[in-house]
């Protein structure tokens, strides 16, 4: 479902480039759930970023389902790693702003919105703003926001360190299925590797 072919990455500054990514190969099929990991600065949010066509790799190509990203996608949601909700929206009104921008005011919306909002332990927050809220649970209401419009593919740029759970919650898929590890030659650039295991939706982090 994903490809990636020879994506490179550069950013230009006033002392020169500075080279993001370089030469990454990869493919990720539907029902796999596949994690980035590298140290901090390696590359990984701009990976993700390239993925969601809010960048453009410098050179290369990344496909969604066999077509060019050039663009955001609506099928493609994106839970960045700071919650970045509306801070004058109640928790109920930023979880339906996806809806709402695309024309979506139907009660369905609101039903699937009171839904989540109650999966991930917020039940009796609704009418909250973001001011009033943790940091961990203002990431579990990003996280309802970028699962309203039933994304096939669900880009997490380290969404969970902060996210503090209620009992019987879980903010998190649990994985399962068969695993394996994918590594880079070793090199001194600080190139990300992945993981990946069996998920029954499109999910990255």
């Amino acid at each position: 479902m994903i490809q990636l072919r020879g994506v490179s990455k550069e950013f230009t500054h006033r002392r020169g480039r500075v080279e993001a990514l370089q030469g990454i190969d990869l493919e990720a099929g539907d029902g796999e759930f596949v994690a980035v990991v590298g140290r901090s600065g390696c590359g990984k949010s701009t990976l993700l970023r390239l993925i969601a066509g809010l960048a453009v790799p410098t050179r290369g190509e990344v496909l969604m389902g066999g077509r060019a990203v050039t663009g955001p996608r609506g099928d493609c949601a994106v839970l960045f790693q700071r919650p970045a909700l509306l801070p004058w929206r109640s928790v109920l009104d930023n979880v339906l702003l996806p809806a709402e921008i695309s024309g979506d005011r139907r009660d369905g919306s609101r039903k699937r919105a009171l839904g989540l909002i109650e999966a991930m332990g917020l039940d009796g927050f609704q009418r909250r703003l973001p001011h009033e809220l943790s940091g961990g649970m203002q990431q579990r209401v990003a996280l309802c926001r970028s699962l309203m419009q039933r994304p096939r593919v669900l880009l997490m740029d380290e969404p969970f360190p902060r996210s503090t759970r209620s009992p019987g919650t879980s903010c998190a898929p649990s994985c399962s299925g068969r695993t394996a590890s994918i590594r880079p030659p070793s090199s001194s650039s600080p190139t990300p590797s992945t993981r990946r295991s069996c998920w029954p939706t499109g999910w990255w982090c």
